[in-house]
C-alpha cells in the first residue's frame, strides 16, 4: 500500500494540526514527510486471455494476441506483453 504524500501534507497543513500539535511540530511532521523517499507507482490492470477462435487468443484490456512460439503454441503468460496488464484472471472460453 502506498500513501499519496500531498494528501498527508493536507493533514498536517490545515488549522487543526497546527492548533493539535503547535507550529514547531507540525513542521518537523511536514519536513520529515518531505524526506521520505518517493516512488512512481501505476494501477494495476487485471485482465483475462479470452479466446477468440480455434486455439487463438487475446488480452481482454488491449486485444492484443500473446506471444507464438516457433511451433506456434500460444504462449499465455501471467502478463500481457503488449500492454502489462496482470492476467491472473486466467483464461475465457467465451462461456
Amino acid at each position: 500500500m502506498y500513501i499519496e504524500r500531498e494528501a498527508l501534507l493536507k493533514q498536517f497543513t490545515s488549522n487543526g494540526a497546527l492548533f493539535t500539535y503547535g507550529a514547531k511540530t507540525t513542521a518537523a511532521i511536514i519536513s520529515r514527510i518531505n524526506m521520505q523517499p518517493s516512488v512512481d507507482v501505476a494501477p494495476v490492470k487485471h485482465g483475462k486471455w479470452e479466446s477468440v477462435g480455434d486455439a487463438e487468443y487475446r488480452c481482454s484490456i488491449c486485444k492484443h494476441a500473446p506471444i507464438v512460439d516457433i511451433n506456434d503454441n500460444w504462449t499465455l503468460s501471467n502478463f500481457c506483453p503488449n500492454c502489462g496488464t496482470n492476467m491472473k484472471g486466467g483464461i475465457d472460453n467465451g462461456r
